[in-house]
Parts: C-alpha cells; sequence; structure tokens
C-alpha cells in the first residue's frame, strides 16, 4: 500500500480529496494530513511517505518550499501540486523540483485520479 501525505491549510479542501477518492482501489492510503509545509515536513522525517500531495499558497511554509525541502532531502518521494493559481511561475518553480504532476484547484475528481494512478504506476 502506498502511503499519500495531504498538506493543505484549508481543511475542507484536504477532506474533499481524502473523501474524494477510492484509496484502496488505487492501492494507496492516507498517512496523514498537515496544515503547511512546516508541520508536513516534520511528519515526513518522521514517517516518509510515497506519495504528497500539497497545496502551494500556504502559511508558515509554502508547498514550493516543501517541495524544494522534499526534493532534497527525500529524492524518492512523488510530489503532487494543487493550486488555486494557474501562473506559470508556480508552475515552472513546481517542474524545477521535479514536482510529479500539478493540478489546479477546484480539483477535478478525475484528474486528480489519473495523476495518482500514474504516480502509483
Amino acid at each position: 500500500m502506498l502511503r499519500v501525505l495531504i498538506v493543505d491549510d484549508e481543511e475542507w479542501t484536504r477532506i474533499s480529496i481524502r473523501e474524494q477518492m477510492d484509496w484502496a482501489k488505487l492501492g494507496m492510503e492516507i498517512a496523514g494530513e498537515a496544515r503547511n509545509g512546516q508541520a508536513a515536513l516534520a511528519m515526513i522525517r518522521e514517517n516518509p511517505p510515497h506519495l504528497l500531495i500539497t497545496d502551494i499558497r500556504m502559511p508558515v511554509m509554502d508547498g514550493i518550499q516543501l517541495l524544494e525541502r522534499v526534493h532534497r532531502e527525500f529524492p524518492h518521494i512523488l510530489c503532487v501540486m494543487l493550486s488555486g493559481y494557474s501562473e506559470f511561475e508556480y508552475a515552472q518553480k513546481a517542474v524545477t523540483y521535479q514536482a510529479f504532476d500539478y493540478v489546479l484547484k477546484p480539483i477535478d475528481e478525475d484528474q486528480l485520479e489519473r495523476t495518482l494512478l500514474r504516480a502509483a504506476a
């Protein structure tokens, strides 16, 4: 079972992601949830997940900073970036740190499922 960490400062987004997907069907389980990159990084250091789904804009430590740290310290973790912002600069930074995919909010359930299936493969 692949472990997934969900990181977003908006609780309803975390709940939505958690409840929209049939995680068992995907061969995945939720390893935890965090409100910001700093809390997520502590969780990752404690028990690294296989996949990280993170928002870009968050307080304390944003998703780009988290992605940079994860890329450096845990290069085996796949990262899917979420953002309500379609500006090229965010996507460019996500690519720089080898994000697996970039999904815009509001999240399309089918698109997220396809991304997760590709990540699992």
